[in-house]
């Protein structure tokens, strides 16, 4: 039996009609794969039936005379679209109305793509496998910088982690690709408010930047809006950093449709307008 809280709800503020669910993935199995594509470790689906039971008991006792049903947004990699899947199941079980929703702009930030060679034998599988757990380590801290397209590069080019050349493909995402599937999401999100609560499954960083982007945009009015590109710099003076673990969600209100769609849609342009080619 698990014990342990899955779902935060400390943060909700009772208005219904704007309240969404986001979560994160279950814990996916550290080992190394091609395009980073992890799916669930067997010991971590109980963790996500503990958070799909307390979505399905928020809902049943709190949100069912609001809403309909349930939509479920999730990102398409393993690990987060089983995680959907198990709170799908359990809430079809339970007799709430679920639909789900794949959404690529959900996805875990490009590192780039991971290949195992063949050829790896046993006196060089331990420093590889070492460098990997250093580069996700910096990776889960958020120390890793993507906006010179490889992520195993240092900002003069030389090699921050030598073990893994030759194992990513270049490029990794950059920041401006990252942040612009994100906007486009969001946009689209704000607008649709109707009766099916949404949850959103995705991983540590798009859930942290999800969360960082809200808390600004409930921050600001018509009298101080950020000028166009300045969401990032708003993000890193304002933004709420807040982590969730594994298999554990947060209830929170979604910021007003007005102003905030109209600051993304000015940052949508902005970030369009600086985009370099060939750069995700």
């Amino acid at each position: 039996m698990i014990q342990r809280k899955a779902l935060d709800t400390s943060g909700y503020s009772g208005n219904c009609d704007d309240c969404y669910i986001l979560a994160r993935h279950g814990r996916d199995k550290p080992q190394l794969t091609q395009v980073l594509d992890q799916p669930l470790q067997e010991e971590s689906l109980p963790e996500v039936r503990c958070l799909a039971d307390e979505i399905v008991d928020l809902y049943k006792q709190q949100l069912a005379g609001i809403f309909s049903g349930v939509r479920i947004y999730h990102s398409p990699r393993l690990r987060a679209s089983q995680t959907a899947n198990l709170i799908f199941e359990t809430c079809v079980t339970n007799l709430v109305d679920t639909e789900m929703v794949e959404a690529s702009a959900l996805r875990e930030m490009g590192q780039g793509e991971f290949i195992i060679r063949n050829n790896v034998d046993s006196e060089d599988y331990p420093p590889l496998v070492n460098a990997w757990l250093a580069f996700r380590k910096k990776l889960s801290l958020g120390h890793l910088s993507y906006r010179f397209g490889d992520p195993i590069l240092k900002e003069d080019g030389s090699a921050e982690y030598p073990q893994l050349l030759g194992h990513f493909t270049k490029y990794g995402e950059s920041q401006i690709g990252f942040s612009l599937r994100l906007y486009r999401f969001l946009h689209d999100f704000l607008y649709i408010r109707d009766q099916r609560i949404p949850i959103i499954v995705a991983h540590q960083a798009t859930a942290s930047r999800i969360q960082r982007i809200f808390s600004v945009l409930k921050a600001v009015d018509e009298t101080n809006l950020p000028a166009a590109g300045d969401l990032v710099c708003q993000l890193e003076r304002r933004g709420v950093r807040a982590s969730i673990n594994h298999a554990c969600g947060i209830v929170a209100s979604r910021p007003k449709l007005n102003p905030a769609s109209k600051i993304i849609e000015r940052e949508i342009q902005y970030l369009e307008s600086t985009q370099r080619p060939n750069n995700d």
